[in-house]
């Protein structure tokens, strides 16, 4: 979520929670803590260039609780919008070891997805809808 300049990684996962909720799954999203605090924090200490306190917040505010998630997760779902994600495909790297379902939306040209991405995922779709029919075909 570094290079997001908008709320749009905020805004496919209100709508991806709503309709699973609607179905009575959870929902488990890491960015809601980093709405908050924990993104002003993460930015305050980059400008002051101190990489040892940035590692240690990064580590304790961010990186340990989307662990915790993809752990506590049954499957992960994630949006892919740019070319640059690299929380998302340390979290797909965990979920693909753990043995889980990793379902990708894809919204960028062909040619840019990733070949790791590709690799990690269970399923790859270019839209929403298709997503949604899989997962009540399939969960």
């Amino acid at each position: 979520m570094q290079f997001v300049r908008d709320n749009s990684f905020i805004l496919w996962r209100e709508e991806i929670t709503k309709w699973l909720e609607d179905r009575g799954d959870t929902a488990l999203d890491p960015t809601l803590k980093e709405r908050d605090t924990r993104k002003d924090i993460i930015l305050d200490v980059k400008k002051e260039e101190n990489i040892d306190l940035l590692r240690s917040m990064l580590r304790k505010e961010v990186i340990s609780p989307d662990i915790q998630m993809v752990f506590d997760s049954d499957a992960l779902i994630a949006y892919i919008d740019r070319e640059k994600v690299y929380g998302t495909v340390a979290e797909l790297f965990l979920g693909y070891f753990l043995d889980k379902p990793c379902l990708v939306v894809y919204n960028i040209p062909r040619e840019k997805w990733s070949g790791w991405i590709i690799g990690l995922s269970t399923e790859i779709f270019t839209n929403w809808e298709d997503l949604k029919k899989y997962i009540i075909a399939n969960y």
